[in-house]
């Protein structure tokens, strides 16, 4: 389960389901948050992304489909989904008082609550950088010679303004900086000490200005050098860990794997989990594999669900010559031009959009009469008994991110 931001204890209310009773702990995630916020900007209500951090939280026997779950709460009115937004505003007074203030239906008021709250959260920052500023504390810094202090205090003071105005998450970006300053305030400042502690502890919770048209560029190019590789979104990464493109493929999977170690595989089988339009049989039959080292087996399953889903999601004007659905390669392309006007406008998801179809690129590339070997793993060798190497460990987890990524796409956009 995601970091709670939301509440600080996991309070219990009791919820009738299909004239049964569940316990459901008010839990609302980070990820929660983020997916609420793009619906919103969407122009939906957010009640899915609610409706599915209740199906995850509830207590129920591990017989139960959480798919028929999700229908059912779904189908529940919104009297019922609002008795979990409230326990949820009760873990944040600013957001508790913003929620009965406003007008509108839950859905609405909650959206309104999240953003009011936020704001309240960035206030100390005004203090805090305040003293950045101040005379006394620049000269006790540079008296002391911290480490580039001086040559930068223009550079910082103005990251400090930025930082004021946000719009974007900023905790990777001033992570390296906070680190240094949290190791040398031990002992080289009294400001340092409660300075540092604020910001680290406020950072993580802020937003910076959106990029240049010329950064955003680079960073689409370096999602597409990753997807060339076989990498799309990990979900344990650093924030921007695919800001920056890898060198070559040896590069690219040597940092990625070392957030795909099998505690991270772990937490991304139970975010997979949770995803209802995933057939939970098919997973776990592929998760047997993967764990069990039968990693030709679990690469063959985690093709055929993605071209299933690829292949149902086309429609009649997508068939081909012969009236059929394409699959692979031609079946990804067809989705890709009806979901690229559904992701223009929020950058984020622009990011993960090409990264990801870029990514189908690779895997479902033509074999080309299978003359050249492909050193990332590709559909068509491995299904057509081509691939001479063995398929490996780091070629399943590819793949596990790939449906992951591809299924958690079509839950925000859907």
């Amino acid at each position: 389960m995601d970091d709670i931001i939301i509440n600080d204890t996991y309070e219990t209310i009791k919820l009738i389901i299909n004239k049964k009773e569940y316990d459901c702990i008010t839990a609302f995630s980070e990820s929660d948050l983020e997916m609420f916020f793009k619906q919103r900007d969407l122009g939906q209500s957010g009640k899915e992304v609610i409706v599915r951090s209740i199906v995850r939280n509830i207590e129920s026997d591990k017989n139960e489909k959480k798919e028929e779950l999700f229908e059912s709460i779904n189908a529940l009115p919104d009297s019922v989904i609002e008795t979990y937004i409230v326990k949820v505003t009760e873990g944040n007074t600013v957001m508790r008082q913003k929620y009965e203030e406003s007008e509108g239906n839950c859905y609405d008021k909650f959206y309104i609550a999240l953003k009011e709250s936020r704001k309240e959260l960035q206030k100390p920052l005004l203090s805090i950088f305040s003293e950045i500023r101040n005379s006394d504390f620049n000269h006790d810094f540079m008296e002391i010679g911290f480490p580039g202090y001086k040559e930068n205090i223009t550079q910082i003071t103005e990251i400090c303004d930025d930082i004021v105005k946000s719009t974007i998450d900023v905790h990777q970006i001033m992570k390296p900086f906070l680190d240094q300053m949290a190791e040398f305030g031990k002992s080289i400042s009294k400001y340092c000490t409660n300075i540092i502690a604020a910001l680290v502890d406020i950072i993580p919770k802020i937003e910076i200005p959106p990029f240049i048209e010329e950064e955003k560029e680079q960073i689409k190019a370096s999602y597409i050098k990753w997807a060339e590789y076989g990498w799309t979104t990990i979900p344990n990464k650093p924030k921007l860990f695919y800001f920056n493109p890898p060198i070559d493929i040896k590069e690219a999977n040597r940092k990625a794997l070392k957030y795909c170690r099998n505690k991270d595989m772990e937490e991304l089988f139970e975010k997979m989990k949770s995803i209802t339009r995933i057939k939970q049989s098919d997973l776990d039959e592929a998760i047997f594999c993967f764990k069990n080292k039968k990693y030709k087996s679990c690469a063959m399953i985690l093709f055929a669900l993605m071209d299933s889903k690829l292949i149902r999601l086309q429609k009649e004007e997508d068939k081909n010559k012969r009236k059929n659905r394409p699959s692979g390669k031609q079946a990804a392309n067809n989705i890709k031009k009806r979901l690229s006007s559904e992701v223009e406008g929020t950058f984020n998801l622009v990011l993960e959009y090409i990264n990801l179809f870029s990514c189908f690129d690779v895997v479902f590339k033509s074999g080309n009469d299978f003359k050249n070997q492909p050193k990332v793993i590709n559909r068509n060798f491995l299904d057509h008994g081509m691939l001479t190497r063995g398929v490996k460990r780091m070629d399943c987890v590819q793949l596990f991110l790939l449906y992951y990524n591809f299924m958690k796409m079509l839950e925000w956009i859907k």
